[in-house]
């Protein structure tokens, strides 16, 4: 019972810092994404006792991921109407599909190459979904 409220603990903190950080991002007029990220990154590198401060299991963090991906997708298939798509939207499908392939084949193998990810196929799917959050 203790871990559930620690890893609810850890994720009301990590959104407060979130809605913070998305606030002075505002302010500053600074991108939202890339300021996030860069928090991300310190408050992971945070350590206390030689162990990581912030620490969620494998399966919670999949969890997660897997219903952030189907919000997304629900999100953009409720407002993807077929009347508005015209001569102009398949030159910008055409260049979607060109950027994804590049993204699938060179995020992967940098994601293979950097993290020492042993699967190509956990790999495949991690630069899909960054193809898909990129926009």
């Amino acid at each position: 019972m203790a871990s559930v409220l620690l890893f609810l603990t850890y994720l009301a903190v990590l959104l407060l810092i979130g809605i913070l950080i998305s606030i002075i991002s505002g302010k500053l007029k600074f991108q939202n994404a890339l300021l996030l990220i860069w928090v991300g990154i310190i408050l992971g590198n945070i350590t206390y006792k030689n162990a990581p401060l912030i620490w969620f299991p494998d399966l919670f963090l999949s969890s997660i991921s897997i219903l952030a991906l189907v919000m997304i997708v629900f999100d953009s298939a409720i407002r993807f109407k077929l009347r508005e798509l015209n001569a102009l939207s398949l030159n910008t499908l055409g260049l979607s599909a060109i950027f994804l392939i590049f993204n699938m084949v060179f995020l992967s193998l940098f994601t293979i190459l950097i993290f020492d990810v042993e699967s190509v196929f956990l790999a495949l799917i991690f630069s899909a979904l960054m193809s898909g959050t990129d926009p």
